[in-house]
């Protein structure tokens, strides 16, 4: 069983893999580290805001899970469009045979 496939509760695929995209030189718990930190950061934002919040119909469209809150983020930073190369002039005649000679 690989280190990312042990049965944890807090375990997490996406999460995996973006700490594998951020990790340099092999130190995956330094990157987790500072993952973890920016979690805990959103976590206290959210939670400032859910203070401030006066209603209770407020406090329920704050979101305080940090975990929801990246899956959401990177849910939006998803390309929509799908880009293709563009072919510009052509080298042969369109019939087969090669208008170069």
């Amino acid at each position: 069983m690989k280190n990312d496939e042990t049965p944890v509760f807090y375990r997490d695929r996406v999460l995996d893999k973006l700490i594998r995209v951020f990790m340099y030189g092999g130190n995956k718990e330094h990157v987790r580290y500072y993952i973890f930190e920016t979690f805990e950061l959103i976590k206290r934002i959210q939670y400032r805001a859910w203070k401030r919040a006066k209603t209770e119909e407020e406090r329920s469209e704050i979101e305080l899970d940090p975990y929801i809150i990246m899956h959401k983020a990177l849910i939006n930073f998803r390309p929509v469009m799908k880009m293709l190369p563009v072919t510009r002039g052509r080298l042969d005649s369109g019939d087969g045979y090669s208008s170069l000679g």
